[in-house]
């Protein structure tokens, strides 16, 4: 009886406690204030023909932006007269909830990319619903796409306003691996006493 009482302990315990894992979510508003980034880095790219001198990356009240060489908006990320791509890295796996965009309205789009892979081009909605578990870096820039009499070609510029993070969620396995584990010690224990 008091094995089972005991399990049942750890059960309910384990089950609270990642319950409690799985839902704090931290959001990181960059416009109000330079958080302390201790969960992660950041880091820029600028390219093209015409950036030639390396890149900065830059802090104002509206979030985060990248100040290439030579740069016509330097507090924002921008495709004029290049590209520019700011790189946000975690310091372990997160789940990307989401990342929202400053000063974005009008023609400007983007893309993002995931842990270095591929690039989601031509993305307009704002904030980006990711979702995506196991998250150890990203990165979004100007993408200098569009229709050229339209007017939208080398007219994107925004910052990275904030982005919310989560741990990630343990797996249904192995929450019933590390119950079990928990209930042999709590066993072993007792027999021992």
């Amino acid at each position: 009886m008091d094995i089972k009482k005991s399990a049942l302990v750890a059960v309910a315990a384990m089950t609270l406690s990642v319950g409690a894992a799985q839902a704090a979510t931290t959001t990181y508003n960059f416009a109000q204030a330079t958080p302390d980034s201790g969960n992660f880095s950041l880091g820029c790219d600028a390219g093209g023909i015409l950036n030639f001198a390396g890149c900065s990356v830059t802090h104002t009240s509206a979030g985060y932006g990248v100040n290439g060489s030579p740069d016509k908006q330097p507090n924002q990320i921008d495709s004029i007269p290049g590209y520019e791509t700011l790189i946000v890295t975690f310091d372990w796996a997160v789940k990307l909830v989401d990342f929202t965009l400053g000063q974005f309205g009008g023609k400007d789009d983007y893309d993002y990319q995931i842990n270095g892979g591929a690039w989601n081009v031509l993305q307009t909605a704002n904030p980006a619903q990711i979702g995506q578990n196991y998250v150890t870096s990203f990165a979004v820039r100007a993408t200098r796409t569009g229709g050229f009499f339209a007017g939208d070609v080398a007219n994107d510029a925004f910052t990275l306003a904030g982005m919310t993070v989560a741990p990630v969620p343990v797996p249904a396995a192995g929450i019933l691996l590390l119950t079990a584990l928990g209930g042999l010690g709590i066993a072993a224990r007792r027999r021992k006493a």
